[in-house]
């Protein structure tokens, strides 16, 4: 009743619940002042969707088109090419930041990962130019994904990614089983940004037949301080 059919979205009762207890909040805890103080919140957050409008908030360097890949309901993503997206983000904060990325889902059968209709990715957050090619000569190295799941396993032949860490992993799924076969957004953390200039590297991993779809970013320096990394 709270949710519509895709059990992501809220129904219109659930639209009014949640305005309900938000105004029971302001209520109860009083009302906001006319001039009300804003502060940066341990850091504050920054969370851009291009979903809706195919703007994102930074550079793209290299291996990614921004595409209306849905002309009827105009949605918008930053499809990945085959030898991954390399873009710049940087960080206005003055503390290392997670950083989340937004992407599209969808598994007609949800209890084979397989059946995806997207890849999943690694990536590699480089402080300058030089570490940057080092993670790109180390994806393309050797490497298999273990079909089950597609989490990346390293062999002699691919030891780089050890020898160089800081690599994450974002798998292409749902996390709740029961909406993989929707087509709907995910997140997930795909590493820390530092304070300034930052190079981001994604590399899909696995054959699909969609590119992968990035749709959002969210940079949180107050989850960070806090010691969140997932959003």
């Amino acid at each position: 009743e709270l949710f519509a059919d895709d059990q992501h979205h809220l129904s219109p009762y659930g639209h009014k619940l949640v305005r309900h207890q938000i105004r029971n909040i302001i209520q109860w805890f009083g009302k906001i002042p006319n001039d009300p103080a804003l502060g940066s919140w341990l850091g504050g957050d920054r969370c851009t969707s291009w979903f809706a409008d195919g703007v994102a908030p930074f550079e793209i360097i290299d291996g990614g088109k921004m595409v209306q890949w849905d002309e009827i309901k105009r949605k918008w993503a930053l499809e990945i090419e085959g030898r991954g997206l390399v873009f710049e983000y940087v960080h206005e904060g003055s503390n290392s930041a997670p950083l989340n990325l937004q992407f599209m889902t969808k598994t007609p059968n949800m209890r084979n990962p397989l059946s995806s209709w997207y890849p999943s990715a690694i990536v590699k957050i480089a402080e300058d130019e030089t570490v940057l090619e080092q993670a790109k000569d180390c994806a393309f190295t050797p490497k298999y994904v273990r079909p089950e799941r597609e989490f990346l396993f390293f062999n002699s032949e691919s030891d780089c990614f050890e020898e160089q860490g800081g690599w994450t992993f974002v798998e292409g799924l749902q996390k709740k089983l029961g909406l993989r076969n929707f087509h709907i957004t995910e997140i997930s953390y795909a590493g820390m940004l530092q304070p300034g200039r930052n190079l981001v590297f994604v590399h899909p991993v696995g054959a699909r037949n969609n590119k992968f779809r990035m749709t959002a970013t969210i940079v949180c320096e107050a989850c960070g301080r806090l010691g969140w990394t997932e959003v």
